[in-house]
């Protein structure tokens, strides 16, 4: 049996008869997001009022604002130019959008990891990193938190390639997000004295042997560093680890 798919040419136009709206909600966060949501404006600059309010109140900076118009659609007298049109506008993909985080590995003679804590109450201690900007590589971003969160630069040294996560997102409103795993220079206590913290984003860092630096790190965090460290000591020939963190009663 065949199947014949006949093509309607159509047009889409904007509603002129309904505002269009301007939504923004922040981004900030590691491992989960901050979530705050500025709700439904017809006007650009409220928005931004929101946005400007939020940033001074709480410190977060990166936010996703979202336009949205309201448009009908019709079929299209015009011929071959509509059915162009609808052909072209048929083959568009729209790319899911990943947030993505990266994160560093530093460790000292003695085996211990850096941690750093946030600058908020009761929250977990995390590896010096962050969310990848937009315009850098997730090296880049590694390379400019540890000079923005300890004082220290390192861009000459050798980073290497520890881990990549895809991490589903733990509720419908979130995002999945792409998270990557390098290791730092080694450092000495001589260094010590030159970790300048960011105030505004941490209050705190220490060194950690491995086993007591996993119970203090975010958990999906030090699953993460787990998991890497196994793969790296299990084979040192391909160290690099791809891994996945799935949540159960999000999983089809």
């Amino acid at each position: 049996m065949s199947r014949v798919f006949r093509f309607v040419p159509y047009t889409i136009t904007q509603d002129e008869a309904v505002c269009p709206e301007y939504i923004a909600e922040c981004v900030a966060g590691d491992e989960e997001e901050c979530g705050a949501h500025s709700g439904r404006f017809v006007d650009r600059g409220d928005v931004e009022a929101w946005m400007f309010g939020h940033a001074r109140d709480s410190g977060h900076r990166p936010f996703r604002r979202t336009f949205t118009d309201f448009a009908d659609v019709g079929q299209d007298q015009a011929g071959e130019e509509g059915r162009d049109r609808g052909e072209r506008a048929g083959g568009v993909t729209i790319a899911h959008g990943f947030p993505v985080t990266a994160y560093v590995l530093i460790m000292d003679r003695l085996g211990r990891m850096l941690l750093v804590h946030p600058a908020k109450a009761d929250g977990p201690w995390h590896l010096p990193g962050g969310i990848v900007e937009p315009g850098e590589s997730p090296l880049d971003a590694v390379r400019r938190e540890v000079r923005e969160e300890l004082g220290l630069t390192f861009d000459t040294h050798i980073w290497q390639f520890l881990a990549v996560e895809w991490l589903q997102a733990a509720r419908p409103e979130r995002r999945d997000r792409l998270s990557f795993l390098f290791t730092g220079p080694r450092l000495y206590s001589s260094d010590d004295g030159h970790i300048v913290l960011q105030r505004e984003e941490l209050d705190a860092w220490r060194w950690e042997y491995t086993g007591s630096a996993l119970e203090l790190l975010h958990p999906r965090l030090s699953a993460r560093v787990a998991r890497a460290l196994r793969t790296h000591r299990t084979h040192r020939a391909h160290p690099v680890s791809y891994l996945e963190a799935r949540n159960e009663e999000a999983t089809p």
